[in-house]
């Protein structure tokens, strides 16, 4: 990694906002969608619910 991608200020390198160009976004963007994704409470449609032992079906289930 090459120093000038090493500039860090408010969490974002150069580097970072290279890509925020690169992807129209802003930095404010990555923040929200960073607390959405990190948030226990705000779906975010990255996980659904984990339904405990549905994906077992019943060939799994025959070595026991």
């Amino acid at each position: 990694m090459t120093s000038e991608h090493c500039n860090v200020t408010d969490g974002f390198s150069d580097r970072d906002r290279e890509l925020l160009v690169m992807f129209d976004m802003t930095e404010e963007q990555v923040r929200e969608a960073e607390m959405i994704a990190e948030s226990e409470t705000i779906p975010d449609g990255l996980v659904g619910p984990v339904y405990y032992g549905r994906h077992h079906t019943d060939a799994s289930r025959l070595g026991s």
